[in-house]
């Protein structure tokens, strides 16, 4: 058997004159937010988005969107443009489609009780007209303009 020996190298660091950023080393680090926005305005050159969306009996779709970026573009906006595309043209999933059907429900009871108001409305126009015209009442014009029906 042979037996191998690592050694610790000793090593010396010299502070270097400026960072990746062409920062003198007494300013201030930058944060992570700069250096994200340093790193993607010079290395993100292709960007994508995507969903996948339950489509209910075992069944999925999904939808990418992907931009190129070139030096003038914001990779955030690009971004931001992308999942905006995705969300507008997603195809609607199981939970959305329940959602919607449940929306549609309560809009067709407000749509039946607008409706049964409109009625319970005419109604009682009518015993008004009706009780007038028994008793010889006139009915001013301008009234009879304005009605909605």
């Amino acid at each position: 058997m042979s037996t191998v020996s690592i050694q610790d190298p000793k090593t010396t660091a010299e502070p270097a004159d400026d960072d990746a950023f062409g920062r003198a080393p007494s300013e201030s680090q930058p944060t992570n937010s700069e250096r994200l926005e340093h790193w993607a305005s010079y290395n993100l050159t292709l960007i994508r988005w995507g969903v996948t969306v339950n489509l209910g009996n075992y069944e999925s779709a999904r939808l990418d969107c992907e931009a190129i970026l070139t030096a003038e573009h914001n990779p955030s906006e690009t971004l931001a443009l992308l999942q905006m595309w995705v969300r507008e043209h997603a195809p609607v999933g199981r939970d959305d489609w329940q959602d919607l059907l449940a929306l549609q429900r309560q809009q067709r009871a407000e749509v039946a009780d607008l409706e049964s108001k409109v009625r319970q409305a005419r109604e009682q126009w009518e015993t008004v007209r009706s009780f007038m015209a028994r008793h010889d009442i006139p009915l001013p014009a301008t009234l009879l303009d304005e009605l909605p029906f």
